[in-house]
């Protein structure tokens, strides 16, 4: 038996929202969770990546997996996801992250526009590549762990 969530809850009520936008959306489909093996395929197969975030999440994981995919990235303008995307060209964000008419326009952009779909999917991959890639991320905890075992010098 599924727990019921606390209808106070403002994320539970924001993904039944979103939930019902989304069954209305001609070529949008809701697939819910995936193994972790399957989900670098499943993100590379699509169109677009539609990230609907409303909370701040310094580091949103799901757009640096999707980003590595090579997909396009239709964002809310919210925590983390503007620092990685907010560089990018011919991106635009949904500037209200409340307002779903905002985040499918900002979805259609990235769909109809071929520049905007090629580059939006290019650069993005490129970044994790280069920044978050697992070795890159592995050697500066390393090198964070090695400073920090070092004995600190007298009045520093």
């Amino acid at each position: 038996m599924r727990p019921l969530r606390d209808p106070r809850d403002e994320k539970a009520a924001y993904g039944g929202k979103l939930t019902k936008w989304i069954a209305n959306v001609d070529g949008v489909r809701r697939v819910g969770r995936l193994i972790s093996e399957a989900m670098h395929d499943f993100l590379a197969s699509g169109n677009v990546f539609v990230m609907p975030f409303r909370w701040y999440d310094p580091f949103p994981t799901l757009m640096h997996e999707a980003a590595a995919a090579g997909v396009p990235i239709a964002a809310a303008a919210c925590g983390g996801i503007t620092g990685f995307l907010d560089s990018g060209p011919e991106f635009s964000f949904a500037d209200d992250p409340a307002d779903l008419n905002l985040l499918g326009s900002a979805t259609a952009r990235s769909v109809d526009s071929p520049r905007a779909r090629d580059g939006g999917g290019r650069w993005p991959g490129a970044r994790v590549e280069c920044e978050f890639d697992g070795s890159i991320v592995a050697g500066e905890f390393e090198h964070l762990y090695d400073r920090l075992r070092q004995p600190r010098e007298a009045g520093k």
